[in-house]
């Protein structure tokens, strides 16, 4: 955990990564006796600055409308990652402010084995809460609370903040209702890198269709929620409240691609209507920009990189 704590507090810095220590100083009688020396930071060139603090932004918005959104109240001041371990044996929570750190583990540490917490007892459900208690202590007793600090001078130079319709993951031209600010590394000539279908191709990703919510499922994201304080015009940090955003229907879905396709000849059935919008529920399907093209299959698949071989895969010879 404490290797856990120092790598997060080096996200919260960039990339300097502090040494960890459990005592800062030993006392006798009134006078100090020894002192811990406080041993500069170590730099981790694994990944620059811009590339620190891509990830600090999306641990933020963990906070503000993924995992733990239970305290999304706090998403401009703090960055984190929940985590559950298979059958809730585990539940964690990492995470950090401008100027504290902390991990919180909840789990039987003498049981006989592994033992569960129980079903649902997540890293959202019972670490978050422990981590607000401890968040909002240290900003009573040991630094103001303060919003997360923005990006450095060097890591703003090959850093753009755009905005991002929150629906579709689609790049827009106008903040508004629906939209998030996201941080895009800039290429060598200084223009956008454009990654959106490095990985997963246009087409493929057009085929994704919205699952109905499952069971004790957060409705919708943050700033479409009650209540929720930063969506007011000029204060806003994740865009402005609004009306939900309907998506039109996904033009490449066809209700015959099972595996039978339509082999007996049956007339394709029409696409099944979307599940209604809720208030506070955001559609999922992917919205298509009016002036980009219509994806091509073989283009794309030309274009993605390789399927690699995961080496730390149970099942051998299977790739992902």
């Amino acid at each position: 955990m404490i290797d856990l704590a120092a790598f997060y507090a080096a996200i919260a810095n960039e990339g300097e990564r502090p040494t960890p220590h459990a005592i800062a100083s030993v006392e006798e009688d009134g006078r100090t006796v020894w002192r811990d020396d406080g041993k500069p930071p170590v730099w981790l060139g694994s990944a620059d600055r811009a590339s620190f603090y891509q990830l600090k932004s999306m641990l933020q918005g963990v906070v503000a409308r993924g995992t733990a959104n239970a305290m999304r109240d706090l998403a401009p001041y703090i960055a984190g990652k929940t985590g559950t371990s298979e059958d809730e044996n585990d539940a964690w929570f990492a995470g950090f402010s401008n100027d504290v750190t902390v991990v919180v583990w909840v789990g039987y540490d003498n049981g006989d084995g592994r033992r569960t917490l129980g079903g649902g007892e997540t890293g959202g459900h019972v670490a978050v809460p422990i981590f607000r208690q401890i968040v909002e202590a240290s900003w009573a007793d040991y630094a103001p609370r303060t919003a997360l600090a923005p990006p450095s001078a060097e890591a703003r130079r090959n850093l753009v903040l755009l905005p991002v319709d929150l629906a579709s993951g689609n790049r827009v031209t106008q903040r508004g209702p629906g939209t998030i600010t996201e941080a895009f590394r800039r290429d060598a000539d200084g223009q956008v890198d454009d990654t959106q279908y490095r990985i997963v191709s246009e087409l493929d990703a057009s085929t994704m269709y919205p699952r109905d919510d499952e069971p004790g499922d957060q409705p919708g994201y943050a700033n479409r929620q009650p209540g929720y304080p930063y969506g007011q015009p000029g204060n806003s940090y994740y865009g402005n409240n609004g009306p939900p955003q309907v998506v039109p229907q996904n033009p490449y879905y066809n209700n015959n691609r099972g595996l039978f396709g339509n082999w007996f000849g049956n007339p394709p059935a029409p696409p099944p209507a979307p599940p209604p919008v809720r208030p506070g529920q955001s559609a999922r399907v992917p919205a298509r920009p009016p002036d980009r093209p219509l994806p091509d299959r073989q283009r794309d698949y030309q274009a993605s990189p390789e399927r690699r071989f995961d080496s730390d895969n149970l099942w051998n010879n299977r790739t992902n």
